[in-house]
């Protein structure tokens, strides 16, 4: 089920709460890069910068998800929020 494009309704998260993981706490490692190649064809862009993402869920500190996105910089905004304190 993880490995389709739609796994269903609540996506991924929804399926590894089924399996039992409580969510705990996640991250996301961002950096910029220059496009390959492969990365251009994919995404239909000519050059330029991409924007990776590196997401990871954990459950009680075992990484249960392991997302990797690259999006071109021209055309994605980045907002994160968090409660101070």
């Amino acid at each position: 089920v993880m490995e389709q494009v739609d796994t269903g309704p609540g996506g991924t998260h929804a399926r590894l709460e089924e399996l039992g993981f409580e969510l705990t706490s996640h991250e996301e490692i961002v950096g910029a890069k220059t496009a390959s190649a492969s990365e251009r064809s994919a995404l239909g862009i000519p050059d330029g910068p991409v924007l990776t993402v590196q997401r990871r869920t954990y459950s009680h500190g075992r990484v249960v998800e392991l997302n990797t996105m690259v999006m071109p910089a021209t055309m994605y905004e980045l907002r994160y929020s968090w409660d101070a304190g």
